[in-house]
């Protein structure tokens, strides 16, 4: 963690104040301070790259909104020990609104790709909190726009996962097992021999278990891959309590 200190102290003096450098580290090193649960310490840094893009203004500016709307919903993701969440629902929320509801505004002028992604992040923090019908409604607007824009498997694969489990959990399974076996498929793209896989695999043993076809579900748990271990820092088993 002292290095990172040390690379902004160096970018700030080399670049000044806005230095583009010093913001992408300090980016860095908040998520590294996230990482080992350093919350407080995390959210100064940051913030100060967060002022750092807004003081660079114009693309910039609308750049540290969208990066501030990825950043919370991460740190409402995420738990703590206990999981308990870094951010409450009602902090995400008050976030993710305030950008919405500027990104809205006729006078912003920002590309309907951009809403479309402001709201997508703010349909996921509405399907962890069991809020599914707004997190429908959010989805059923961003959804189309985001796969319309790119081809990339990251995108479709993040749409195909949300769609799923907002599917399952409103007890529509059918149309979740159609969403979660194509989210499995881009996973093997996306995310490759990793750890994360077991969970593709798992939401689709969810949604089959929750129909009583407990056979298929071990058939599918019994596909899951030999992973490449996680390293890191040991995971709170309550992460994982439901």
């Amino acid at each position: 963690l002292p290095l990172y200190e040390r690379a902004i102290d160096a970018a700030l003096r080399a670049e000044g104040p806005q230095s583009r450098l010093a913001i992408d580290v300090r980016r860095s090193f908040a998520s590294a301070l996230m990482a080992v649960g350093e919350l407080e310490a995390s959210k100064r840094q940051f913030a100060a790259a967060l002022a750092g893009m807004r003081a660079l203004g114009g693309a910039d500016d609308i750049g540290a909104a969208i990066v501030e709307a990825g950043w919370t919903s991460s740190m409402y993701s995420m738990s703590t020990t206990g999981a308990r969440r870094m951010i409450s629902f009602e902090e995400a929320l008050a976030t993710l609104s305030r950008i919405k509801n500027r990104f809205d505004e006729p006078s912003s002028r920002v590309p309907e790709s951009i809403r479309a992604r402001v709201d997508f992040i703010l349909a996921w923090v509405y399907l962890q909190a069991g809020a599914l019908e707004p997190a429908h409604a959010l989805l059923a607007s961003s959804v189309p726009v985001l796969r319309s824009q790119t081809e990339a498997p990251r995108t479709h694969y993040s749409a195909a996962t949300r769609l799923g489990m907002l599917a399952m959990d409103r007890g529509e399974h059918e149309e979740a097992d159609r969403h979660l076996r194509e989210a499995l498929e881009l996973a093997k793209i996306v995310e490759g021999n990793t750890g994360f896989m077991v969970f593709r695999y798992t939401w689709l043993a969810r949604n089959l278990s929750m129909q009583g076809r407990f056979e298929e579900a071990e058939a599918v748990l019994a596909l899951v891959p030999n992973v490449i271990p996680i390293v890191g820092s040991k995971a709170d088993p309550l992460w994982f309590a439901e």
